[in-house]
């Protein structure tokens, strides 16, 4: 599952990076542990401060589980770790209808409902009773951290190309605070803004090279039937885009999800690989160019995720390994990039945070 909306695909991530931008923290993928999923149809998250109010989780044996993950903070923890939590109860078999128990025995309705306006209206406006509803939630795939590197006023380490908001990276670190993204999204917005204006005044309004523009149309303005460099299958192949969405998302679930490790990643690699040389060059002619693009670009962030993620040889915050279960400050106190080298490879290094 996941919160984001269909046409969410890492396109920005992809053309920054295509285009020679630094990205950094893209090991970073934060999933929201509590999202409803009895009773409802579409997204409906319950909100941490719940468990502050007295709201528990329970497995399938009826087990508040939370203290064995989280001893001090129990119930009202992180979300990675809530996350991980959940998520192996449910992987060893003391899940609940695939999730856990909400139990709101021990928190006010009142006050759960003034902190769950949606959840509470819902339940109201289909007769539902909350007070004995079997609640169960389960974490869903959120936010990522990671994204093009940027400075304070948005300048990426591209000349000319700024970014804000989600397409940017940095400012997170590991573990996304709760409610901050459209805030930031409008300050580094302004801030990106004005900066561009003041760059195109000073370069006098020139627009990209031609050569630029002609290499990106030439990339994807292939022939129906023109074999892409490196895929064994030429354009044209029928191959279904649904399917090919569904193998993204299949590999990223298993390489890249709540946990991790280097075996899973390594196929993840391969994988996303595969993806990107093979089914992504199948583009039937003009009227499906966006939609091999916007593949492709969903391989090449994949691909980048999962390259990051089996770099980082700790677990830190919202990237968790079972292979490399402790924080290694000594080693991994740093920001990991990747870029293009000279050769068009994806480069990977690490720079430690002074």
């Amino acid at each position: 599952m996941t919160s984001n909306p269909n046409d969410v695909t890492g396109d920005g991530l992809a053309l920054a990076y295509r285009a020679g931008a630094r990205l950094v923290d893209m090991e970073f993928m934060q999933f929201y542990p509590w999202r409803l999923i009895s009773y409802v149809t579409g997204r409906m998250p319950v909100q941490p401060s719940s468990f502050v109010a007295g709201a528990v989780l329970r497995n399938a044996d009826g087990e508040r589980f939370m203290p064995r993950y989280d001893p001090e903070r129990g119930d009202a923890t992180t979300r990675d770790i809530a996350a991980r939590a959940i998520y192996t109860e449910i992987l060893e078999g003391r899940g609940v209808h695939g999730g856990v128990r909400l139990d709101l025995s021990q928190a006010p309705l009142e006050e759960f409902i003034r902190l769950n306006p949606r959840v509470g209206r819902y339940f109201s406006d289909h007769g539902l009773d909350l007070a004995t509803a079997e609640l169960i939630l389960a974490p869903e795939a959120h936010f990522l951290m990671g994204g093009v590197v940027i400075d304070e006023n948005g300048r990426t380490s591209l000349p000319g190309l700024l970014a804000a908001g989600e397409v940017s990276g940095g400012s997170d670190g590991g573990n996304r605070l709760d409610s901050n993204a459209i805030p930031a999204g409008q300050v580094f917005g302004r801030r990106a803004g004005l900066a561009a204006a003041a760059d195109a005044a000073a370069r006098g309004g020139a627009g990209p090279g031609q050569e630029a523009v002609s290499r990106w149309a030439s990339r994807f303005g292939r022939r129906a039937g023109q074999r892409a460099p490196g895929s064994p299958n030429g354009a044209g192949s029928g191959i279904d885009r649904k399917d090919i969405k569904r193998r993204i998302n299949d590999l990223m679930l298993r390489a890249a999800g709540i946990r991790r490790d280097g075996a899973r990643l390594a196929e993840g690699v391969r994988g996303a690989a595969i993806l990107e040389a093979d089914y992504l060059a199948s583009a039937d002619g003009p009227r499906d160019a966006l939609a091999a693009i916007e593949l492709e670009n969903m391989a090449l962030v994949a691909s980048i995720v999962v390259r990051a993620a089996e770099f980082r040889t700790e677990s830190r915050a919202a990237h968790y390994r079972d292979d490399y279960p402790v924080r290694d400050d000594a080693h991994w106190f740093a920001n990991v990039y990747a870029c293009q080298d000279a050769d068009g490879q994806m480069a990977l290094t690490k720079e430690r945070i002074e």
